[in-house]
């Protein structure tokens, strides 16, 4: 009987493990650490206002090329399809001229996860300020 019950709990824990770990593909990223990162993007992007590329206020579930006020959106990005959550951030990231191919966007990429973990944190916790990206 015990060996039945230790077998049924080690099932369990399996399932749960199955069902978490898709969960936690992508860290939470360090936003201190993403803002240094973000460096990079402040050339074309900031927070509240359009510049060669659109605002990151308020990415977070937008979809790709959605943002009414930002007028230069390649057709591909508009056609995408894409809705930016942290997978499809971080997809496309990776490399934006590969998974988006002839996007405007010329920009190289973040190779490294964990860097692309932090940048989203950052674009998060700004989004989330609302000092920086009020709601509207």
């Amino acid at each position: 009987m015990a060996t039945i019950n230790f077998m049924r709990s080690v099932l369990s824990l399996a399932a749960v493990g199955a069902i978490i770990a898709p969960l936690s593909a992508f860290a939470a990223g360090n936003p201190d650490a993403g803002k240094v990162m973000y460096t990079e993007c402040a050339g074309c992007h900031a927070f509240n206002k359009n510049g060669i590329g659109p605002d990151h206020c308020g990415l977070i579930g937008r979809k790709a090329g959605g943002l009414a006020t930002f007028k230069n959106y390649s057709e591909v990005m508009t056609a995408s399809g894409i809705v930016w959550t942290q997978k499809t951030f971080s997809e496309f990231m990776a490399a934006p001229m590969d998974y988006v191919p002839d996007t405007t966007m010329e920009y190289i990429g973040v190779p490294d996860q964990e860097s692309r973990d932090d940048l989203f944190a950052y674009i998060k916790k700004m989004s989330d300020d609302p000092k920086v990206c009020p709601k509207k």
